[in-house]
């Protein structure tokens, strides 16, 4: 599985998916595992985007947040967000 942070009106044009609890729960666990200076500077207004069987995109704001999630983040993002389609049994969904 791919994960992709996008930087806003840069690499891909799509809107948060609607209703979905999916990159809320994700955030709850990061919340729970990083400071709150980290979560607020990194993860606050990041976006899930889509989800399909072969990747996840998440916005973020700009090129600095898309770098420095990317380089540091990645995999835990990865794992929970798994954890979170494996529950939920999503196969696909688009925004």
């Amino acid at each position: 599985m791919k994960l992709i942070f996008s930087n806003r009106g840069h690499n891909i044009n799509i809107e948060p998916m609607i209703n979905s609890d999916i990159w809320k729960n994700v955030l709850e666990r990061i919340k729970k595992k990083v400071t709150p200076i980290i979560y607020a500077t990194w993860f606050e207004d990041s976006k899930l985007c889509l989800i399909n069987e072969n990747e996840f995109v998440v916005t973020v704001p700009t090129r600095i947040q898309k770098r420095y999630l990317d380089e540091n983040y990645k995999e835990m993002v990865i794992e929970y967000l798994k954890d979170e389609i494996n529950k939920k049994n999503i196969l696909r969904s688009w925004c």
